[in-house]
Order: structure tokens, then sequence, then C-alpha cells
């Protein structure tokens, strides 16, 4: 974000309040859909039906659990709002046959 302002200056005129505030923004996402691997080629693909009410978990570096989620109707997931330069995994509760 860009914010701008301006101020005329006499001469010799002393001007301290331009002061801005800076906060590092933006906050990351991580999410994406379970689905039935019809093909078994590890990638989603039209046809390949999401699946429903799954636990997932979002785990920071030292494998702590930092959020849960369950799918939706879709298999469909999202954690959002994470701090960004954190390393993280995503653990999925379902078993492969």
């Amino acid at each position: 974000m860009t914010q701008t302002s301006s101020k005329t200056l006499a001469l010799n005129e002393v001007y301290l309040a331009a002061d801005w505030g800076y906060r590092p923004g933006g906050a990351g996402s991580i999410g994406d859909k379970v689905f039935e691997d019809l093909n078994s080629n590890g990638f989603w693909e039209n046809g390949e039906p999401g699946i429903p009410n799954v636990t997932v978990q979002l785990r920071n570096a030292e494998g702590s659990n930092v959020r849960t989620a369950v799918t939706d109707g879709s298999g469909n997931y999202s954690f959002s709002n994470l701090p960004l330069g954190l390393n993280y995994s995503v653990i999925c509760g379902l078993q492969g046959p």
C-alpha cells in the first residue's frame, strides 16, 4: 500500500509531524483439496471427487499442531492468516490403501 502526504515548508521551517507507521504486511494461507486420486498420479484432475469431513492438521517446523480444519463437502480446506516466513507441514487424516 502506498500513502502520500504533502506539506509546503516556509524558509527554514522545521516540520516534525510527518510520522509514518510501518507494519510489515501480509499473511499467508495454505489450502487445497483432499480427493480420491482415481488414476494415482498425485494430482487432482476433473472427475476426481473431493472427500468431505476429513481432518487436516497444520503443523509448525517443530511438528506441533498449529491448527486443525475439516474438509467441506467438496473436499476443500484452508488455513488462512498465517504468519509469513515460517515453515509448515500439512497432515491429512486419511490413510491410503
